[in-house]
């Protein structure tokens, strides 16, 4: 089994310069110029992740541990084409994992995003649906609290070979953190079952989960949408 794990650009910033730009972003309105000299800011490819995806890498390796079930966990980058069409795989994250991006691509439920940075809304699209989205996070954290985070679980078969993919990942990192605690536990399958159609367990399908966050702690997940194929 391969797990595809998801991390972002890290830049280091020389002291000079992150205090110059937290100068400035205490004055709103006001514009200010910084010349960098070389070394003052260096950029680490992959270099970044963040504590609630880490949370959710911990509670899926433990899971698979505790189940004898050996497991290589990877950087996107280290993940090539074969390994998706050859072994079990496991894939975390969405916004910086393409693997997760191409698997949903064509499915029910999918996220969405408009804008950037401090003014990037995300939410998560019904496809079937000509609805306004109404699983919707219009601040995400840091930028702003975040009062609430959407999380899709998406596992397809390949009943051919019996090989399975799993896809799960939040709008921000609380719902991939609750994803990955709905994934390793019987409750939450338990409670699922009582929603899902009967012979769920060999289909496909696609959960979108809410957790209210509170502070930075995301609370226990809700199913609110499912898709059995």
């Amino acid at each position: 089994m391969v797990v595809c794990i998801p991390a972002r650009e890290r830049l280091f910033l020389d002291d000079r310069v992150r205090e110059a730009l937290l100068g400035g972003s205490r004055a709103p309105g006001r514009s200010f110029s910084l010349t960098l000299e070389e070394g003052e800011v260096v950029a680490v490819p992959q270099g970044q992740m963040s504590v609630q995806n880490v949370r959710a890498i911990l509670s899926l390796s433990r899971f698979l541990s505790e189940r004898g079930k050996p497991a290589q966990f990877r950087l996107v980058s280290e993940v090539a084409f074969d390994d998706i069409g050859q072994s079990a795989v496991i894939l975390v994250g969405a916004y910086h994992n393409p693997w997760a991006e191409e698997l949903t691509r064509n499915l029910r439920f999918a996220f969405e995003s408009h804008g950037a940075g401090s003014r990037e809304v995300c939410w998560v699209r019904d496809r079937r649906s000509e609805a306004e989205p109404q699983w919707i996070v219009p601040k995400l954290w840091p930028y702003a609290p975040q009062s609430v985070d959407y999380a899709i679980i998406t596992r397809l078969f390949d009943r051919a070979s019996g090989r399975v993919v799993i896809s799960f990942a939040g709008i921000n990192g609380f719902g991939t953190q609750v994803a990955a605690e709905f994934l390793t536990s019987r409750r939450y399958w338990s409670e699922f079952a009582r929603l899902a159609p009967k012979g769920w367990e060999r289909r496909n399908c696609q959960i979108v989960l809410e957790t209210k966050v509170i502070g930075l702690i995301p609370n226990p997940p809700r199913v609110v949408a499912l898709e059995v194929w």
